[in-house]
């Protein structure tokens, strides 16, 4: 009995220190009112859960410096103005000083992009470059998997690095949890550097990881600083088709030129971090020249980057978003496989139904992930009723694509999903790319989907069995977490 009461008494004081914690967080009123419940009602576990699950590190992260090449940045920053004297757009002009301040990144004009609408395509281009390497090979993913192209992928880096090309690899610790020790050791037998993203440490018991619920999503490579790629598809077979959830569509792109030094910024940004290195002006000690060469590439495609993250801004990636969305005059369209936002980013894209805006959204038929994706279902649901137009895949394959094209001129697209996790809580990368021969190139990719769609007409929601809604409201109480 003396000691359930000392148990009983310490896990008050614990809840406590939680509660006031939460207080002086100063977040969003439902969230904070969202965990004292838990606490309140689960006690201990309630702890346990706000411990893995809660606990903002945004405070801690954001205190740590990040690294910015300010060379690099002074240099693309002065051809800002000079490149929209053509085009008077104030409106598109006040985005991209948003996304400035807010990512410490200017405009690219030197960017040369290249689509890839499967996992074939981008594999195939990505192992013709990664053999050209001459310098180094930088690799940032979230999913890494010891199958076909994950030994591909390997035998590739492994061979470079035997050439004397450095290569830096980092991965996502939950990402890649089922990835074997084997493979991991191959790489660094052979001069390969792994770093992992999430990995456990506490100041208290190694064995508990505080930071399992921030995830590092990117997925990125930068091949000796001038050609980069970025977009939505990991390391892994699944991307070619070879999963339960059959045929795999996904976005990808590779970029040469500007905007490849911005990612490459990014990345030693995130490798500086994981090696709690300070010193910004040194990069292991050699010359950041090396890393950021002069670009040759001669193609006036406009980008900038956006990103999320924990050593950010909270509204470093959602801003420029609800920013993007608001120019536009006649149509979104919106390619995602989770659809879970915040009340916020949901309002907007309600007052532009309401306003006469087209919106469309293209959505899996079927789930990867059941929770998340009966969630979004809700929220789907809510625009339905009020106009938007939903697609949803066809049921033999699965759309993991994510961009967001506005009125057929602008799109964003990168590793970030329409749901809280990616604006709030992940690592990810997004472009914004401010060209129509590009976006024609988007919408032509979103039509042929749309073809292998079907719309959900006025029953659609409505015919959806009553377990099944059940199933749904049940999910969406946990929209916060997912």
């Amino acid at each position: 009995m003396y000691y359930l009461n000392l148990i009983l008494i310490f896990s008050i004081i614990i809840n406590l220190i939680i509660f006031f914690t939460l207080l002086n967080e100063r977040r969003e009123p439902e969230k904070t009112l969202m965990w004292i419940l838990i606490l309140t009602i689960l006690g201990p576990l309630g702890s346990i859960c706000y411990i893995f699950l809660g606990k903002d590190i945004r405070r801690i992260h954001v205190k740590r410096k990040n690294f910015y090449n300010i060379d690099l940045i002074n240099k693309l920053n002065k051809d800002i103005q000079k490149t929209f004297s053509f085009n008077n757009n104030k409106e598109i002009i006040q985005l991209t000083n948003l996304v400035s301040k807010l990512n410490f990144c200017p405009i690219m004009t030197n960017s040369k992009i290249q689509i890839f609408s499967n996992g074939i395509q981008k594999f195939e281009m990505l192992k013709k470059e990664l053999e050209k390497a001459t310098h180094h090979i930088h690799l940032e993913y979230f999913i890494v998997r010891n199958d076909h192209i994950g030994n591909e992928i390997k035998n590739i880096l492994i061979k470079k690095s035997k050439e004397g090309i450095k290569v830096r690899f980092i991965m996502d610790k939950i990402g890649c949890h089922k990835l074997s020790k084997n493979y991991i050791n191959e790489l660094k037998e052979n001069g390969i550097e792994i770093l992992f993203y999430s990995y456990m440490s506490t100041p208290f018991f190694k064995l508990i990881n505080t930071q399992i619920n921030y995830r590092n999503h990117r997925k990125i490579v930068v091949i000796d600083g001038t050609t980069s790629f970025t977009g939505g598809i990991n390391i892994g077979d699944e991307y070619l088709g070879r999963s339960f959830l059959g045929y795999w569509r996904d976005t990808h792109l590779m970029i040469k030129g500007e905007c490849s030094l911005a990612i490459q910024n990014v990345f030693i940004n995130d490798y500086l971090n994981l090696k709690k290195l300070a010193n910004e002006n040194i990069f292991l000690g050699e010359e950041l020249t090396n890393y950021f060469p002069e670009i040759n590439e001669e193609c006036i495609t406009l980008t900038q980057i956006i990103k999320s993250g924990p050593n950010l801004s909270k509204d470093s990636m959602i801003l420029p978003i609800i920013k993007l969305i608001s120019l536009a005059k006649k149509s979104i369209k919106i390619s995602t496989p989770y659809f879970i936002p915040f009340t916020g980013f949901l309002n907007v894209l309600k007052t532009c139904i309401l306003s006469g805006i087209e919106i469309i959204i293209n959505f899996p038929g079927k789930p990867d992930h059941k929770l998340v994706y009966y969630a979004s279902r809700t929220y789907l649901h809510e625009l339905h009723n009020i106009g938007c137009k939903i697609y949803f895949y066809d049921k033999n394959s699965f759309i993991h694509s994510k961009f967001i094209i506005i009125d057929d001129q602008i799109v964003t697209v990168g590793s970030t999903n329409m749901d809280i996790r990616s604006f709030e809580l992940n690592h990810e990368l997004n472009l914004i790319i401010y060209d129509e021969k590009i976006c024609k190139n988007f919408l032509s990719i979103f039509n042929k989907n749309i073809q292998n769609s079907i719309l959900a007409d006025k029953n659609f929601f409505e015919n959806i069995p009553k377990y099944q809604i059940f199933y749904e409201n049940i999910s969406r109480l946990f929209s916060s977490l997912l």
